[in-house]
């Protein structure tokens, strides 16, 4: 099992000379499984163009389109996936439904290509597309265990497992501890806090590898709790507790420069050294491929 990021970036695309070596194009991940008859994707972000571009002439494997949630930085790629054109493709997307929307995982990704704001017709695509709805469950597709949990976002937002072969990627993008809004005198709403936030780490539990949204330092945070993103430390704990071996610092804020991003993982190195984790830690950074064997 492979994993290559093609999109790191959170909420916007930051093309640019401070954002050239971890990249600026919004999440998107490939997974590859060899001996699989199919293919796998997490996101739609920015980076699904290239990919795109790479999966465009090959023929047989239907693609599995995994989305997080319908944030615009999770989907606007989608438009520009060249496999959606050709009638030789297969793509089958799964994802969440915007329920308080009332509009369904199709809706959300075909009103975003409406004429008056984007050129090519919805009726135009020619690829086989399907539409999944998803909440929380196990199924296997082409041989590989995938997973889906709720996430703490400000809509209904998925975080992914696939597992083969005794190898496990967890995609945790877009994703706040919970914590208590009210009163933290509250023994039973503390302890309903608690449960939920044990579930994300049992979630991650003994992954090969942990992506994370890490958008915030600990300073930053306490600025921005409420806003549905995590902190270096946040991911850092979750990492640990779930004995993850790999973790992999992902959605990048728009404003942290490459430099921003060096210096933002020494200082999570130096934390992990103090708690002594006996994790690998890394900034995903776009072209980048792990290897997890399996």
């Amino acid at each position: 099992m492979k994993v290559r990021f093609y999109g790191v970036r959170g909420s916007l695309p930051t093309p640019g000379p401070t954002t050239v070596r971890y990249g600026g194009n919004t999440p998107c991940v490939e997974v590859t499984v060899p001996e699989s008859d199919e293919l796998f994707i997490i996101d739609a972000g920015t980076g699904i163009r290239e990919l795109g571009g790479r999966l465009a002439s090959k023929r047989g494997k239907p693609i599995n389109l995994f989305i997080s949630h319908t944030h615009w930085d999770h989907i606007h790629g989608f438009p520009f996936f060249v496999p959606i054109y050709m009638p030789h493709h297969t793509v089958k997307v799964y994802g969440p439904t915007n329920d308080s929307l009332d509009l369904s995982l199709q809706d959300v990704l075909t009103k975003q290509m409406e004429y008056s704001v984007f050129p090519v017709r919805f009726g135009d695509l020619q690829a086989s597309i399907s539409y999944t709805a998803m909440k929380r469950g196990t199924t296997m597709m082409g041989g590989v265990e995938v997973t889906a949990h709720p996430l703490n976002h400000p809509v209904l937002t998925l975080g992914y497992s696939l597992a083969y072969n005794g190898c496990r990627v967890v995609y945790q993008s877009d994703h706040e501890p919970y914590y208590n809004l009210f009163s933290d005198e509250d023994p039973d709403a503390n302890s309903f806090i608690d449960e939920l936030n044990r579930e994300i780490v049992e979630f991650a539990r003994d992954a090969d590898l942990l992506i994370a949204d890490a958008m915030y330092t600990p300073e930053e945070y306490e600025t921005h709790r409420g806003w549905g993103h995590s902190s270096t430390f946040h991911v850092l704990e979750r990492a640990i507790e779930a004995g993850a071996k790999r973790l992999a610092v992902f959605h990048h804020d728009p404003i942290h420069s490459d430099d921003f991003l060096d210096r933002h993982l020494d200082v999570l190195h130096k934390e992990a050294e103090t708690r002594n984790a006996n994790v690998e830690i890394f900034i995903a950074a776009e072209g980048e491929e792990i290897d997890l064997g399996g």
